[in-house]
């Protein structure tokens, strides 16, 4: 169980600190930003064509003949 820690520390101020900071975490954490920005920016794309054709201006009318 690697839970608990001990340490023998002399009399005395010290600072103790434990780290772990793994680079496959940082790096697997940018991966997983980049892409739900990708996918917000997908969604939002979508949706802004379907607004687009269905209440957009620039839609042709149909003449009269």
């Amino acid at each position: 169980n690697y839970a608990l820690r001990g340490l023998r520390i002399p009399a005395g101020d010290h600072e103790v600190r434990f780290e772990f900071k793994p680079t496959c975490y940082y790096t697997g954490e940018k991966i997983s930003l980049l892409s739900s920005l990708l996918l917000i920016g997908l969604v939002l794309g979508i949706v802004g064509i379907e607004y687009k054709n269905r209440f957009g201006v620039n839609k042709p009318t149909k003449a009269k003949s």
